[in-house]
């Protein structure tokens, strides 16, 4: 009696020894899958919000610095991008990181390079254009002050003056609209309207200068200097009539004008190329980062099997065990 109640007791502290080692391993597989089911969870979270930091943050920036050429939102993109590849990629593994690397690491030189290049160039496009339509508004309202001046000794001369100035300011204003026409558009055809109307002021502005001078002189400007070493004083100084210096601003605006124009017509190019480039590495990057979703699913699916596997192999185990003990 005393040897089967040994082999009871022993039996049931066997039973019970195994039963905990039983209930670690269901513990530690239940554990064990709990933290590799949230493995996708987390890379899930991770891809979520790196594509709204490309799709929403990065891509705002670009889009507004081309627009406005303002360098503090170069500057946002240059943080956002140091973002992407010092924090949020890390939170892939090695094989997603350098899928995405490689896009947005020539997305990053872009910016270094073109994208500077042509945010400095934007803004206001057409500034050249206006500069030079206000400088020539500017050269005509001396000519009339000039004009005026001259009416007291050349009455008949003078007006001949107001009536040129008169049709230049009228083919300028009507050179500014076709300019706004054109580039507000960007329709090509208008581009004839604009060198039509500019001909148009060039004709009038060569009218204008080919107009008798009123004898409205000024003195040119005296180097003392020179003054010193000739002994001349400023009595002598050489006089000229104001109406020159009118012509030659007049005829240099007005001939350099069509250059401006292809110059600003070249910087709105570059400009939209650099949009159109930028949009192909967003959607490089975007596909990049999208590939990972598909990783994500195969990943899960693969760790949920993983997991289906390990639950099995537990209960299989338990219902082994079980039946040995219903034997012994």
């Amino acid at each position: 009696m005393p040897g089967r109640q040994f082999s009871i007791l022993f039996i049931s502290r066997l039973n019970t020894i195994v039963l905990m080692v039983v209930l670690l391993a269901m513990a530690g597989v239940l554990a064990f899958s709990m933290y590799r089911l949230s493995l996708p969870e987390q890379l899930n979270l991770a891809y979520q919000d790196t594509r709204a930091t490309v799709n929403e943050t990065l891509a705002g920036q670009l889009n507004g610095y081309l627009s406005t050429g303002e360098a503090t939102l170069l500057t946002a993109m240059e943080d956002t991008v140091r973002e992407l590849n010092e924090v949020k990629l890390s939170q892939f593994p090695q094989d997603i990181q350098t899928a995405i690397a490689p896009p947005l690491q020539t997305l990053s030189e872009f910016m270094r390079t073109d994208l500077r290049a042509s945010g400095k160039l934007s803004g206001n496009t057409q500034q050249l254009l206006q500069q030079n339509e206000r400088e020539i508004s500017d050269q005509l309202s001396l000519l009339s002050g000039y004009a005026r001046k001259g009416m007291e000794e050349k009455p008949e001369a003078a007006g001949e003056y107001f009536v040129k100035i008169a049709a230049a300011y009228e083919s300028l204003l009507g050179l500014s609209e076709k300019r706004e026409n054109y580039f507000r558009t960007s329709d090509a055809s208008l581009y004839e309207t604009v060198t039509n109307s500019h001909r148009q002021l060039v004709n009038n502005i060569a009218a204008l200068t080919g107009l008798e001078p009123l004898g409205v002189m000024s003195e040119k400007e005296e180097d003392d200097f020179l003054s010193m070493l000739t002994g001349e004083s400023g009595s002598d100084a050489e006089q000229y009539d104001l109406v020159e210096d009118y012509r030659s601003e007049l005829q240099s605006l007005s001939g350099r004008y069509l250059r401006e124009l292809d110059n600003t017509r070249q910087i709105i190019e570059n400009i939209h190329n650099s949009h159109v480039r930028a949009e192909e590495l967003l959607t490089a990057l975007t596909s990049a980062i999208s590939d990972v979703r598909t990783v994500i699913d195969v990943q899960r699916e693969r760790i949920v099997q993983s997991v289906y596997w390990a639950l099995g192999v537990a209960v299989a185990t338990v219902m082994v065990l079980a039946l040995v003990f219903a034997f012994i």
